[in-house]
């Protein structure tokens, strides 16, 4: 079984488009504990989970060698978009390029990072 695990990035630019992503990463099912153990592994003190926005330079490097280290594919959608428009348009533009990607790789199980409040609009 193939599962596909989502998360969003945005920038918003004053001057120029902004630009949107969700990015998958592909995960055999047999391959998760051992991925959720090196996850688990790099991250820093008491926080919950290895976040790149948190994290500084040198441990930048270090979790980019260990997330490179794996044996894993990518799927990325991007939209552009102006300063005009809101992100939340953007994002319901990129599920429907990624997610037919994701069926034509055989990806069985899709997983979206939580926004928490904002889950319900996801479903």
């Amino acid at each position: 079984m193939l599962f596909a695990f989502i998360d969003e990035s945005c920038r918003v630019r004053q001057d120029d488009d902004c630009v949107y992503v969700l990015a998958a990463v592909l995960l055999p099912a047999e391959k998760l504990n051992q991925i959720r153990s090196m996850m688990d592994a790099l991250r820093y003190g008491k926080a919950p989970t290895v976040h790149w926005r948190t994290e500084r330079g040198a441990r930048k490097l270090l979790i980019a060698q260990a997330v490179a280290s794996l044996e894993c594919a990518s799927v990325v959608a991007v939209s552009l978009h102006g300063t005009a428009s809101r992100s939340e348009r953007a994002r319901r533009h990129c599920p429907l390029r990624l997610l037919p990607e994701l069926s034509a790789r055989q990806v069985e199980a899709v997983v979206f990072e939580s926004r928490r409040e904002q889950d319900a609009g996801d479903r």
